[in-house]
């Protein structure tokens, strides 16, 4: 921050962040700090990515949110203009049609945020209320029929759309969290003698399950049972499900109290009943401030190692070794979005893509704090270490102008396909782009499958490899689309 502007921050951020839940200095005495195995001081810069630019093959300005890709239709999917309709393109330049159409709709009168196309063929599309709790419905795009399949536990609860989504082809279960938010910290309904208020966060702390394609649900796992967790403010950042290890990852925030208790946690489970986490409170210091803590939204699980994306003060891509016992696990921030920018959650790292040669790919968006310039982005690596940026959306100065967060970004026929906002003869939009990856460099004594365009190989919708007997949508080489 400009030394110009410290009271007035300060100020601001007592407004958001009361007193109770806002960073606090300790000494030694008053808490008890937890052991890690690698204490860092955490370095003022981290070497910034190499410019590797993508080659744009076509961009459009006239579609809005772009939602997912329908393979079996060969449609990529976008809000229309009002939020309230799903359009679709067969091809970037392709002509558009109305898919779905709230005005159709008697039941469904709130906005589209989302849409994931199932195995089954079928749409979940997520309905967002005001003031009414938010719905998710499944739609046949042949037949045009919708029905309701789930409510959220109260009208403060949202989808994340990339971070709170996370699908396992090995069981065929769909994974949803929730993420909430209330300035007025209602009681909580759960609990009717009133002892427990929903908090800021509004008591977002539960995992949901479809094992039928999304048709009922049932509550995996809440966070609010185990009894150790800061509750006030306790929410879920991201699912990500690691198919090799066949365990599902969670990240939940967003703080530590005055006596310590932590919920800047990172949750896994192998067996999908009992939990282990890693806490990150202290990990680079033994104060109870924000730039002690280590924070994280997005995850994903290559081999032998973990990238997440981190907000808070700490705003960097970390690098973490997988491994079984928390107490093992280090916490390696290999690279700070822009080292000319301060302050709070500048920038979000959204959700991972890995493409079929094992290159991982990340978009990061602008976020929503108050520190500019930004600038939404796109990396690329093979190891966790050595990055590549591929893609540079406009930079932005002004606040009035605001990048959208949560972006989708899929991989598809061989190409990478996105959506940055950007100022068009004067006003914001969103612009559709299709874009082929460049050949990144790959890391001296690296082993990395030449998968690409290997044409007897079958990967599924992400791009991993499929493996045997599986069930669903699957690619065969770089474009065949089948059905399994």
């Amino acid at each position: 921050m400009k030394a110009f502007f410290p009271q007035i921050i300060f100020c601001f951020c007592l407004f958001l962040f009361p007193l109770g839940v806002w960073a606090e200095s300790f000494s030694d005495e008053d808490v008890s700090v937890p052991s890690a195995t690698m204490v860092h001081s955490f370095p003022d810069i981290v070497p910034e990515p190499r410019m590797m630019e993508g080659t744009i093959v076509g961009e459009r300005t006239d579609m809005n949110v772009f939602l997912d890709v329908d393979t079996l239709r060969s449609l990529l999917l976008f809000t229309g203009d009002n939020g309230r309709s799903i359009e679709a393109v067969s091809s970037i330049s392709g002509e558009v049609r109305t898919m779905f159409d709230v005005c159709d709709k008697n039941s469904f009168y709130g906005y589209v945020p989302a849409a994931y196309v199932l195995p089954d063929g079928e749409w979940l599309i997520y309905e967002s209320r005001d003031n009414e709790a938010n719905r998710l419905w499944k739609f046949n795009p042949d037949s045009r029929s919708l029905r309701c399949v789930f409510t959220y536990r109260n009208p403060y609860q949202s989808l994340v759309k990339e971070w709170g989504y996370e699908y396992d082809p090995d069981s065929r279960t769909i994974y949803i969290s929730e993420y909430g938010y209330s300035k007025d910290n209602p009681i909580d309904p759960e609990d009717p003698e009133g002892k427990r208020h929903l908090g800021y966060k509004a008591g977002a702390t539960a995992i949901w399950k479809s094992e039928d394609m999304g048709e009922t649900w049932s509550i995996l796992h809440n966070f609010a049972d185990d009894g150790d967790i800061y509750y006030d403010r306790f929410h879920i950042h991201a699912l990500h499900y690691d198919r090799k290890c066949r365990r599902l990852y969670v990240t939940t925030g967003d703080a530590v109290d005055g006596k310590g208790i932590s919920n800047k946690r990172l949750y896994w489970t192998d067996d999908f009943e009992n939990w282990k986490h890693r806490d990150w409170k202290y990990y680079w210091g033994t104060t109870n401030d924000a730039g002690s803590h280590a924070q994280m939204v997005s995850l994903f699980a290559a081999d032998g190692f973990i990238i997440a994306g981190g907000d808070d003060f700490n705003n960097c891509i970390y690098r973490i070794n997988k491994c079984d016992n928390p107490e093992d696990m280090e916490l390696e921030p290999v690279l700070r979005y822009d080292a000319s920018v301060t302050g709070l959650i500048t920038q979000y790292t959204e959700r991972f893509v890995q493409l079929p040669n094992g290159l991982i790919l990340v978009y990061v968006d602008g976020g929503d704090g108050w520190a500019f310039p930004r600038q939404a982005r796109i990396l690329a690596t093979y190891d966790g270490r050595q990055w590549y940026q591929i893609f540079t959306g406009p930079l932005e100065e002004d606040a009035d102008h605001l990048l959208r967060r949560e972006q989708v970004m899929r991989w598809w026929r061989g190409h990478l396909f996105f959506s940055c906002s950007r100022m068009v003869e004067g006003e914001e939009r969103a612009v559709f782009y299709e874009m082929e990856v460049p050949d990144i460099p790959i890391p001296s004594g690296l082993d990395v499958p030449s998968l690409l365009h290997a044409p007897a190989a079958t990967f599924t919708l992400d791009g991993r490899k499929a493996l045997p007997g599986q069930k669903g949508i699957v690619i065969e080489g770089a474009d065949k689309v089948v059905r399994k």
